[in-house]
């Protein structure tokens, strides 16, 4: 099958896994051996700030909410940044967004958006999110991810930096839906429960 790699994966209407419903998945790699990505659309309980001061960095006011990247290894880091003088030469996934694990490039980052916090607060605006701290990924085995495809769990969509880093992802699953087209933006307009309809 062919590689969804930089792609999004929006989770189908039927799909009541409760790690994946109503997710968008950012794929990040996909190979025969199997694949890897990041859910962009559910924000964690967790201050961006408050994990940096967990793993062992100086306090710091960073209110963005980390996002719960997937079931697997909770306690795993990433990010995905838009930086390309950062990037240590990678190649980006898709264009505008790299991906790091390095607690030098989280530093990096942190000390970069306080810095630009710092210089909107005087002129009174805010700055956006320049990039998404993940804990946790999704992650499939051997053609388990081509399985599920095959069998129509997932929709594939072009992933773009501007929805990655995208300041709202709640509604991010909706849109995606809606842009599929037909039934699907019914799907998208429904409760989650549609008994409280």
């Amino acid at each position: 099958m062919k590689s969804v790699k930089g792609s999004f994966l929006i989770a189908a209407p039927h799909l009541v896994d409760p790690n994946f419903l109503r997710t968008v998945v950012f794929v990040i790699e996909h190979n025969p051996q199997g694949a890897f990505g990041l859910v962009i659309n559910r924000p964690s309980g967790l201050e961006v700030g408050k994990l940096w001061e967990a793993i062992g960095g100086e306090p710091i006011s960073c209110p963005w909410r980390a996002f719960v990247g997937g079931p697997v290894e909770k306690s795993a880091v990433f990010l995905l940044h838009s930086f390309a003088d950062l990037a240590d030469g990678a190649d980006p996934i898709v264009p505008g967004v790299w991906l790091g694990q390095e607690r030098e490039l989280f530093a990096a980052l942190i000390d970069r958006v306080t810095s630009a916090n710092a210089s909107a607060s005087s002129s009174g605006s805010s700055v956006p999110a320049p990039f998404r701290v993940f804990c946790g990924y999704a992650g499939w085995g051997e053609g388990q991810l081509d399985s599920e495809l095959e069998t129509g769990s997932w929709l594939v969509q072009p992933a773009s930096a501007e929805l990655i880093l995208a300041p709202e992802t709640d509604d991010l699953w909706q849109k995606a839906l809606e842009g599929q087209g037909g039934a699907y933006s019914l799907f998208a307009r429904m409760p989650e429960n549609p008994e409280l309809n």
